[in-house]
């Protein structure tokens, strides 16, 4: 059976008997989410100005990426999405 048209409510009402937690308002924003273009957000090219300057500062003291990444893994520090900034070693 295909069932189109489906409210939020109608499928955090599905997720609940299935035994899942899907709030009403997780599947709004989710759904709100899927229509925003994701090449306006001005997070990704700020972050991308900060990993410029940060390769640039730290070849300019002359501290290799390796040693910074080895500090961060010591301390406890999540790499997450930033262990391909300290894999890569152009400028």
């Amino acid at each position: 059976m295909k069932v189109k048209n489906w409210s939020c409510e109608d499928i955090s009402n599905t997720a609940t008997k299935a035994g899942l937690d899907m709030p009403v308002q997780f599947l709004k924003w989710k759904i709100e989410s899927l229509g925003r273009d994701r090449s306006e957000s001005p997070i990704k090219p700020q972050f991308n100005q900060l990993k410029k300057c940060m390769k640039k500062f730290l070849k300019s003291k002359n501290i290799a990426l390796k040693e910074v990444r080895a500090f961060a893994v010591k301390e406890g520090f999540k790499m997450g999405k930033l262990k391909k900034f300290f894999e890569c070693n152009k400028p």
